[in-house]
């Protein structure tokens, strides 16, 4: 929220105070301050009311030109109401803490099942609690949440891995198909039993996406058990990230790249210290460009 006071300041007009201020063109030329305005050394100081100057009549001799310099001292207040912040608070900061809130504020698309009734806009933060995350309501049969041009920072409160995704064994449980113009940020989560009958049974992903400090575990798909991450414009970056027991009966048991960009980063996410320390290697199908230490950060 930003609220201002203004106060336009002539200076040129007038540089010293006092009633009348003259200027000499073949005479005497007479600004006269009506209304108070106040006179200072910088000019004069209307109040953005009835304030103003007046220039006394005078006949044209040639080119003559007035300037007038106006100067705006503005009193802000940047402070956001609270659970907004931006230029101008349009970003929301949502807590939630059960999985009909969660899907209400994500899940923005039509994929033949339920939408988001309170969809937040891009850039804000969704918080989420410690606690499972299950059930109804949901994307479609075989998916939970479906973001499509969407980007957020989805965050666990809590202690990585203490928020957990679960697909039941049933459905994917998170698609991502386009982030429009920002980066989808999703920190601290285990995606746990996710299951799909094609492509990513944890995490299907299209846009740019980071993953910090989550866990996908038990996830199973045809390709890609956990993440599945396709099309020339993505790119998928994890910071430790850990990867257990996921399958996938034809490639990449924990992420299966088709024609994107995924980097394993070895180092921690921002506002973290120390190295994440990595286990044993991670099954990933590349037909894609794969950087970084590809293996899976200890359980």
């Amino acid at each position: 929220m930003l609220t201002s006071n203004l106060t336009p300041t002539f200076a040129s007009l007038a540089r010293r105070a006092g009633n009348p201020v003259t200027d000499a063109i073949a005479g005497d030329l007479v600004a006269t301050p009506t209304n108070g305005p106040t006179c200072s050394a910088d000019g004069i100081s209307l109040d953005g009311s009835d304030d103003f100057v007046n220039l006394d009549d005078w006949e044209w001799g040639g080119a003559t030109s007035i300037e007038a310099y106006v100067k705006y001292d503005a009193d802000c207040d940047s402070t956001c109401p609270s659970g907004s912040f931006g230029d101008n608070c349009q970003h929301e900061i949502r807590d939630v803490n059960n999985h009909s809130n969660l899907f209400n504020a994500i899940s923005n698309a039509d994929y033949g099942g339920s939408v988001g009734n309170n969809i937040v806009s891009d850039g804000s933060v969704v918080r989420v609690e410690q606690g499972g995350y299950s059930g109804s309501p949901y994307a479609h049969s075989s998916l939970v949440y479906f973001l499509v041009d969407k980007y957020i920072d989805l965050v666990c409160t809590a202690e990585p891995h203490s928020c957990v995704l679960d697909g039941n064994n049933q459905r994917t449980i998170m698609e991502i198909y386009g982030t429009g113009s920002g980066t989808m940020k999703i920190a601290g989560f285990m995606f746990d039993d996710g299951n799909s009958g094609s492509s990513g049974g944890g995490l299907n992903v299209r846009g740019i996406v980071v993953l910090e400090l989550c866990q996908f575990k038990s996830n199973s798909s045809v390709n890609g058990g956990a993440n599945y991450a396709y099309s020339s414009s993505t790119q998928l970056d994890t910071y430790g990230v850990s990867y257990e027991a996921n399958t996938a009966t034809i490639g990449g048991n924990d992420i299966y790249i088709f024609g994107s960009t995924v980097t394993v980063h070895t180092t921690c996410p921002d506002n973290w210290s120390g190295s994440p320390t990595t286990g044993s290697s991670l099954d990933i199908t590349n037909y894609g460009t794969l950087s970084g230490t590809a293996s899976k950060a200890p359980t």
